[in-house]
């Protein structure tokens, strides 16, 4: 049902934490008429949705052809299908972007790495924003598409965190309001300037913090998903569960269960979702009638 299309790989920016630009190397992006015939074979064969791909593809640039100029030729492809962005940095953007999220095919969900909401652990880790940017770009979206589903990656336990640097993460986590939160407790990586930084927090006090961000994200992820009770979605649905429904995601990255009947996989459904249900078995939220 979904095909990884790669656009890009490497990355420039040197976080104080990371390893990736020296196992990995520069950025270097895809041709942009290879990907666009990759995404159109994919296409013919069936797959519904297109998901791109890459170590920072928020850097895309190939040709002229920049990042928003690759999804606005994707999105403008014939065929029923639709295309999710997988994690992208928060840069270098403009009202364009915002704009193309219009385009049906286009889903209504980006995973935006916060990692921090301590503009003093932003500058230790060598992120290239603030809060007040990452905040702005945030309200461009929701001020266009309210129910925008906005997931994040952040770091706890970074070099030198203070409990007042960490409250404040938690604070713009709840302003913010994220549909769901990868929590990481920072792992020291050889080589990386926050390997030799003073202030290694201790484990137990990362596990704290977070099982604290944890806390927070169970309950925004309720909070948002209710906001779709008696709303549609459109279901593409993965697979059919052995104990009866069918089983996928709507656009805004919301797993779904289709119970009482089966559905083709690979299949488009238009649902309307009626209640949140806790499948522990499958780790879903969500029922349609």
């Amino acid at each position: 049902t979904r095909s990884a299309i790669k656009i890009q790989d490497g990355c420039d920016n040197f976080c104080s934490y990371c390893i990736v630009p020296s196992v990995r190397g520069e950025a270097v992006s895809r041709p942009d008429h290879d990907i666009i015939e990759n995404i159109q074979k994919s296409i013919d064969i069936g797959n519904k949705e297109i998901v791109l791909t890459g170590v920072n593809i928020s850097r895309y640039e190939y040709g002229g052809t920049k990042f928003e100029d690759l999804i606005e030729k994707i999105v403008h492809l014939p065929g029923d299908f639709r295309v999710r962005l997988s994690s992208i940095e928060p840069e270098g953007f403009t009202n364009k972007f915002v704009r193309l999220f219009e385009n049906p095919k286009l889903c209504p969900h980006l995973h935006m790495c916060l990692q921090s909401g301590s503009e003093a652990v932003l500058q230790r880790m060598r992120r290239f924003y603030s809060i007040s940017q990452y905040m702005e770009f945030i309200e461009q979206f929701k001020k266009a598409f309210p129910l925008f589903n906005f997931t994040t990656d952040i770091i706890v336990g970074f070099p030198g965190e203070t409990d007042a640097e960490f409250k404040e993460t938690l604070t713009i986590a709840k302003q913010i309001g994220f549909g769901h939160i990868h929590t990481f407790k920072y792992s020291r990586r050889s080589g990386t300037k926050a390997d030799m930084m003073d202030g290694q927090i201790p484990e137990k006090l990362k596990s704290e913090r977070s099982e604290m961000i944890r806390t927070l994200a169970d309950e925004m992820k309720i909070s948002y998903r209710r906001q779709f009770i008696g709303k549609g979605q459109r279901l593409l649905v993965e697979r059919n569960s052995k104990k009866g429904g069918a089983l996928g995601y709507g656009e805004y990255y919301i797993p779904i269960i289709l119970k009482g009947c089966t559905v083709d996989r690979n299949t488009f459904v238009n649902v309307t979702i009626n209640d949140l249900i806790n499948d522990k078995e499958h780790n879903l939220l969500g029922l349609e009638i």
